[in-house]
């Protein structure tokens, strides 16, 4: 049956009546409403209430919307307001109990505070300021009903006494609904983000209550709650809690359950912490850890004490037990661990997730025991250890622990000193401490003896870090004690050790660097390696090596040899004398020059060289002392001596290694040379490039000379012998070529000049004007003769 017409007409009437007026109820005169609201406010809260403009409000009510409000506290409670609605805030809309209306007074159902500030105050004597709001249920003497509470987007804060929480909630919802009856229970729902005050306004995750409380004036009411940690952020939990971050981050998320009386109410729950990871790396790295705890909880005292559950099965490999206290106004908190069995194979990759630079792939076996404490005052307390673990890099001899005890005091960690092996036969001990405060280890490692391979590749030093020297031996063993300290810029390592058997592989050698023995000392960023013996290639020595990186040339070399021999010092440096050019470059000795290798690039060095005796060819010299420097491509000799005979050699060497085959000079002068029966002396430029046949095809001696005493044959004796000699080896075979020859025979003298003939023999045509000298020979061997006139005119 279709309704009649006008009763759609009425309707539609009434609605559009009570929307207009609706909507126009906010901007109607409510101010003679106000003294009637103000005093209901003040019935219903039993608190001085304090109000600004009144609005009627009819969608939310029917009531009133009141712009600014100031709810005064119990004067035990201090000076500042219950609860305070700033002008342009927010406001409080108060919803009209109908019912009160018909007894002749205006009560209030509920109350909405929209971005209020409340301050919840515990006087040093006396119950919470709150307590006496939750007593104003109904059938109170007074006769005033408690109404709903309801507050949205609210800030809450904590005051003891005439000090306030450093904590306080942001952002919160928070439903009070009082009970039907005097002793009936009071529905809670609460949710909003814990925040500091001495932390920027950010809150610190999500937290939501839900439940009931029933009075009891003996336990301080009995208490049925369900509350949520939702999913946060673990570093600003901790940030909550500790007041600062531990670089640590991860997820959180935790359900709770709170029975009893508020003094002293069981605590039932479960938590889940997910992707723990360093707070400077991206998720998800770590795995996680979940479990049920379970607890007191003492509202009135502001005390904690909750532990984690064991699984039915009983075993579990940490529990963890935490108390806290002054929760809100001071907190005190301190968690303590006990660890049984637990598996060491996990660590590694927590230790990656959390920053520390562990090298790819290694691992650890073994089980830990002991218990930890931690408290705000005292830090980490506490004792681990393990009767046998083992350390393995893949690759690498597995490192062995037996005995291995750390201890915690606060910021300091302690390694007890522990046994380590990498083999059946091989051990050493280690020891170690760690300042969580200066960031700074202090290891010792030390052993009788140990392979460097393996204690390079595995062993607790590789953990620490490659100590002077180690990472240079390819083999041999060692023995000694070093001592580590990091912190700051770097590390340092302190100590001595012997080395025997080793071997060093140096690039730019064709041959590593074999040591018999030596002895290795660190000291104040200073490495020294003395009592060297040992050999490269066929060259026996002795000596000594400094590094020191803050000078212009880190490395210094002290070598003793016996004889040196030049070309098998070619064979040993070859890789760093005769390198790749591009093509072009080689054919046509063009383009850019190649470009030097790294090692080579940086390669800064002194070498004092002393040899008993140095062999070139056919040439033997006697003992050999050179004060080398070598930089890069450029290695210099800037005053070398040798012996040759009864004379000696004085000079200067060079050599420039920076295109693909060396390049050489040397300016040498000689004194007292013996030779064909005379004594020498004089000057020489020595230029070549190349290496092997191409050294003598680049030959070029440019030479001034002066003899005494000289029998270039048989019989014959000049008194002096003078002059310049050019020398070159464009075919393999010397070409020398004499100049400005002055010879002293009795009492003439004789001039002229000399050269090599085709034949690859030597002549000589000196003339004192009247006479001509003559003579000839050849050069391998040395052998001159005069030569007759006839012969010499042919």
């Amino acid at each position: 049956m279709k309704p009649p017409r006008i009763t759609v007409r009425r309707v539609a009437a009434a609605a559009g009546i009570i929307l207009v007026v609706g909507l126009a109820a906010p901007y109607f005169d409510a101010g003679r409403f106000a003294a009637r609201v103000k005093q209901s406010l003040e019935q219903g809260l039993g608190r001085k209430v304090e109000i600004g403009a009144v609005h009627l409000s009819l969608f939310q009510g029917p009531g009133f919307s009141v712009d600014e409000v100031k709810i005064y506290d119990d004067p035990r409670a201090g000076v500042e307001p219950f609860i305070i609605i700033g002008k342009d805030a927010g406001s409080l809309d108060a919803r009209v109990n109908f019912l009160s209306l018909f007894a002749g007074r205006l009560e209030f159902a509920s109350l909405r505070l929209n971005n209020p500030s409340v301050n919840l105050v515990k006087p040093l004597a006396g119950p919470w300021n709150f307590e006496a709001l939750l007593g104003r249920t109904v059938g109170a003497r007074s006769g005033a009903q408690m109404p709903e509470i309801h507050v949205r987007g609210g800030r809450i804060n904590f005051k003891f006494g005439d000090t306030k929480s450093i904590f306080y909630l942001m952002d919160t919802s928070l439903d009070v609904l009082p009970p039907s009856s005097p002793d009936g229970e009071w529905n809670l729902f609460f949710e909003g983000a814990p925040a500091r005050t001495d932390r920027a306004a950010y809150g610190f995750g999500l937290l939501a209550a839900s439940g009931t409380w029933t009075p009891d004036a003996r336990t301080g009411g009995k208490l049925d709650i369900a509350l949520d940690l939702r999913k946060s952020s673990l570093s600003d939990v901790v940030r909550l809690v500790h007041g600062q971050d531990l670089g640590v981050d991860g997820q959180i998320t935790a359900h709770a359950r709170l029975l009893g009386p508020a003094s002293e109410a069981a605590v039932t729950g479960h938590v889940d912490i997910a992707d723990i990871h360093r707070w400077d790396l991206l998720p998800p790295y770590g795995g996680g850890w979940s479990g049920d705890f379970r607890g007191r909880l003492d509202l009135v005292s502001q005390s904690l004490d909750f532990e984690t559950v064991p699984p039915p099965s009983g075993a579990v490999p940490v529990s963890i037990h935490t108390r806290i206290s002054n929760y809100l106004s001071q907190p005190r908190w301190e968690t303590s661990a006990t660890l049984s069995a637990v598996p060491l194979a996990p660590f590694p990759d927590i230790a990656r997730h959390m920053g520390i630079p562990l090298p790819q792939g290694l691992s650890a076996e073994g089980k830990l025991d002991g218990s930890l404490d931690y408290s705000q005052d005292k830090g980490l307390r506490g004792t681990i250890s393990s009767d046998a673990a083992s350390i393995t890099v893949p690759g690498c001899a597995p490192v062995d622990f037996e005995g291995a005890e750390v201890s915690f005091d606060g910021p300091r960690i302690t390694l007890a000193p522990a046994v380590f092996r990498v083999s059946k036969s091989e051990q050493g001990r280690i020891e170690a401490t760690y300042s969580t405060d200066t960031q700074s280890l202090d290891a010792t490692v030390s052993t009788d003896s140990m392979t460097i391979a393996n204690q390079t590749a595995s062993a607790p030093t590789r953990l620490l870090g490659t100590a002077p020297l180690f990472g240079d031996f390819t083999k041999g063993t060692w023995r000694g004690r070093l001592h580590y300290r990091s912190g700051g810029a770097g590390g340092l390592w302190t100590g001595s050790f012997q080395v025997a058997d080793a071997e060093i592989a140096v690039p730019g050698m064709a041959d590593p660097v074999a040591i018999a023995s030596a002895r290795v000392q660190l000291r104040d960023g200073i490495t020294t390696m003395d009592r060297i013996e040992g050999h490269a290639g066929s060259i026996d020595f002795k000596g000594q090596y400094r590094y020191r990186a803050d000078v212009q040339r880190p490395h210094r070399f002290h070598i003793t040899t016996g004889d040196l021999d030049a070309a098998e010092l070619e064979r040993l440096f070859k890789p760093s004398l005769e390198r790749s050019d591009s093509l072009l470059a080689r054919a046509l000795r063009l383009g850019r020059r190649a470009k030097l290798p790294e090692w080579l690039e940086s390669r800064h060095a002194e070498i004092a060289l002393d040899a008993a005796s140095f062999t070139a060819g056919d040439i033997h010299l006697g003992r050999l002392r050179a004060d080398l420097r070598w930089d890069g491509a450029a290695i210099e000799a800037r005053d070398f001596t040798a012996d040759y005979g009864k004379g000696t050699l004085h000079g200067r060497f060079s050599a420039s290694l920076r295109r693909s085959a060396p390049a050489y000079h040397a300016a040498v002068r000689f004194e007292a040379l013996d030779w064909i029966g005379g004594e020498w002396s004089g000057e020489s430029t020595i230029d070549t490039s190349g290496a092997g046949d191409d050294l003598v095809r680049n030959l070029r001696v440019q030479t001034t000379f002066s003899g005494a005493s000289v029998n270039p044959w048989p019989g014959a004796e000049f008194k002096e012998l003078s002059g310049t000699l050019l020398m070159t080896a464009p075919r393999g075979l010397p070409r020398l070529r004499f100049s400005g020859l002055r010879a002293t025979v009795g009492d003439e003298v004789y001039e002229g000049q000399g050269a090599t003939g085709p034949d690859g023999r030597i002549r000589f045509d000196l003339s004192n004007g009247r006479r001509q000298l003559r003579f000839g020979g050849t050069l391998s061997p040395l052998r001159l003769d005069l030569l007759p006139p006839e012969r010499a005119e042919k």
